[in-house]
């Protein structure tokens, strides 16, 4: 029994020891009303789903110039993609005129172009344990 318990102990610390940090750049933000959310998905089944693995929530008084600077510490190292959308009306969904977003939105790495959803390989990236990366979104609104 001592032995499973020191096996636990010794998993827990190691997580804590190894902690990754994603730091979220995010630019071209038009105004200060509602929420930035960041939804991270770790595969393209769940993309094309809409069911992140987690996501975080942002208020936006902090924009200065249309910029935003968020840390999130303790990520699971994995290969991921953020999908980003300025929730102006706090409705917790992308909002459309016909079919033109409303809102603004944006991908990790990855300048978005059209209308048609990139693949999460597009903007993926691999964030690897004990490290910290560093991740631009540029919004796009219509």
């Amino acid at each position: 029994m001592k032995h499973f318990q020191f096996i636990i102990c010794f998993f827990f610390a190691s997580n804590c020891l190894f902690s990754q940090t994603v730091v979220v750049e995010i630019s071209g933000i038009r105004n200060t009303v509602g929420l930035i959310r960041l939804a991270f998905f770790a595969n393209e089944t769940d993309f094309r789903s809409d069911k992140p693995a987690f996501g975080r929530t942002h208020d936006k008084t902090l924009v200065l110039n249309g910029n935003l600077v968020v840390r999130l510490d303790h990520i699971p190292s994995g290969t991921y993609g953020i999908a980003l959308l300025d929730d102006e009306n706090k409705n917790g969904k992308l909002d459309y005129r016909l079919v033109i977003p409303k809102e603004g939105f944006g991908f990790s790495n990855y300048e978005h172009r059209g209308i048609k959803r990139p693949a999460l390989s597009d903007f993926s990236f691999l964030l690897k344990k004990n490290e910290t990366l560093r991740v631009p979104i540029r919004i796009k609104y219509y």
